[in-house]
């Protein structure tokens, strides 16, 4: 296996102990740990991310790029009638089981739901018909946000609605900075309002439901973190504007 062997050289190396200073010989002892652990579940069979490390060992670690430390969603296909209640599912259950082992998620899916090209309206009938509020994909595309940590924000003007992928945690001014560097360094503050649609049940956006200005805007300064389907007017210094 190609992650043992590159796992076994980097511990052979980290054995030798080529660090002088405390430091360095701390953060060379850190990495090994790490390494014998992760050595250990592999020789198992386990896949690296099934092991219990530190915020610290995990950055000691990452340079590795092993494949079996990165995340994982497992995605089960059921028949229309399970979709409701998936876990009724003798062989959805079983890779339920797998997923909470090994530390990933578990997204169903019903391939025969996944009728997109029906009108928002009829796809909403017909997912409230099969016990759902969402579509598989939508959970799918919700989990691997959560998984990899990411947050959709949203900017309008006169010309267009953009959508901006950010981190989870990012502040307004930081949010800002994706746009541009400038809009992070100049930033004084921003106009925002929370999005919150039920009847699209996040699958859908009709022109006139974008147009944030319609309801109450809130003024956000540079210690708010963003969150999710939110609607962002940032504004800039004059001098920083591009």
């Amino acid at each position: 296996m190609l992650a043992t062997k590159l796992v076994e050289k980097r511990l052979d190396r980290l054995k030798k102990g080529k660090a002088t200073d405390p430091q360095s010989k701390m953060k060379e002892e850190a990495e090994k740990s790490a390494v014998e652990i992760i050595e250990h579940a592999l020789m198992d069979g386990k896949p690296a991310r099934s092991v219990s490390l530190t915020n610290f060992e995990k950055d000691d670690i990452r340079h590795l790029c092993l494949l079996t430390m990165k995340p994982i969603i497992y995605v089960t296909n059921v028949a229309e009638s399970d979709l409701a209640d998936p876990g009724s599912n003798s062989h959805v259950k079983e890779v339920m089981n797998l997923a909470s082992e090994l530390q990933s998620g578990i997204v169903t899916i019903s391939a025969q739901a996944e009728h997109t090209e029906l009108p928002p309206e009829e796809m909403i009938e017909y997912l409230t018909s099969l016990g759902v509020n969402e579509s598989g994909l939508g959970n799918l595309i919700k989990a691997t946000y959560s998984l990899l940590g990411l947050r959709t924000y949203f900017t309008y003007d006169e010309k267009e609605t953009k959508a901006w992928i950010i981190r989870s945690g990012m502040t307004a001014p930081q949010a800002a900075g994706v746009i541009h560097s400038d809009f992070e360094r100049g930033f004084i503050r921003a106009e925002t309002v929370m999005v919150i649609n039920k009847n699209t049940r996040g699958l859908y956006l009709e022109q006139a439901q974008v147009t944030p200005w319609n309801g109450k805007c809130l003024l956000m300064h540079d210690d708010y973190v963003l969150k999710s389907c939110t609607w962002f007017h940032f504004h800039v210094s004059q001098s920083f504007q591009v």
